[in-house]
């Protein structure tokens, strides 16, 4: 399975770091405060609004069984002081060809792993796309933190009793990021690394 430009977009700003140091507030404090906050989106790892150290690092539109399910919503992936936290945001209008996004939700992840490629460490890792099932079907919009615990098999199954942290999806009634009950999910290991 090929991770999708996302992903590679992704793995490419898990390089990039901030000083925790050099901001006053934690990186879930800074999360929350983007919530309700507009800003255009103009290029990857722009910084949202100034004063705080949170930057764009990518997204996509939220989808249910590969069905996007609506043209406003979108999932963003953030870096707020060399932490991964993800937005549900809407569309709000256009400037020039850019779109303004409203932050309608921020969930900051615990600390994980994602440029880490050998699967047989144990660190805490997130997967967003492509190696997990909600219900049974892929292509459904959601967060995993997970590990890999050693698994080196493609295919082997990774499930609530075998290594899944948590889980979240979106609400689009609510307008929130949810939980999700991890029996509801199945991951497997990728087949390549």
């Amino acid at each position: 399975m090929k991770k999708s430009a996302l992903g590679l977009l992704l793995l490419a700003a898990c390089a990039v770091t901030t000083n925790a140091q050099a901001w006053s507030k934690s990186a879930e404090e800074e999360a929350q405060a983007l919530i309700g906050t507009e800003y255009v989106y103009l290029m990857p790892r722009m910084r949202i609004v100034p004063g705080l150290s949170c930057t764009h690092e990518g997204g996509e539109r939220v989808r249910r069984d590969h069905h996007e399910v609506s043209d406003d919503h979108s999932i963003v992936f953030a870096n707020c002081q060399g932490h991964y936290v993800v937005l549900l945001t809407e569309i709000v209008g256009r400037v020039d060809s850019s779109n303004k996004l409203r932050v309608l939700d921020a969930v900051a992840l615990p600390p994980t792993s994602y440029e880490s490629l050998d699967i047989s460490e144990d660190p805490l890792q997130f997967e967003y796309d492509g190696y997990c099932t909600l219900d049974g079907y892929t292509g459904t919009s959601m967060i995993v933190t997970l590990r890999y615990g050693g698994r080196t098999e493609p295919g082997e199954e990774i499930d609530w009793q075998s290594g899944l942290a948590q889980a979240w999806g979106y609400d689009l009634d609510a307008l929130k990021i949810v939980p999700i009950d991890l029996k509801r999910v199945v991951c497997y290991v990728p087949d390549e690394p």
